[in-house]
């Protein structure tokens, strides 16, 4: 799925609003942040970057999702798009 915005500073502001006050930094497996993710752990923000593979290769995008449990399978998994 994929949602199209105004700007990637407006998918920023989304992207911290849905994860809300008082979220945590993600980091990949690199240690680079990567996101942030809602204090109980079921709403997850990653930040723009440019998607190397896939339907979206090239472009640049940012990604919310939802998790049924903090460790889950996330059963929302939506692109911001500008």
């Amino acid at each position: 799925e994929m949602i199209k915005l105004g700007s990637r500073d407006e998918a920023i502001e989304v992207g911290m609003k849905f994860v809300g006050e008082n979220a945590e930094r993600i980091y990949d497996y690199t240690g680079r942040a990567v996101g942030w993710k809602s204090q109980d752990g079921l709403r997850i923000f990653r930040e723009p970057e440019v998607k190397p593979t896939g339907l979206r290769q090239g472009q640049e995008v940012a990604n919310v999702e939802i998790k049924t449990t903090p460790r889950g399978k996330s059963i929302i998994n939506t692109h911001l798009t500008w």
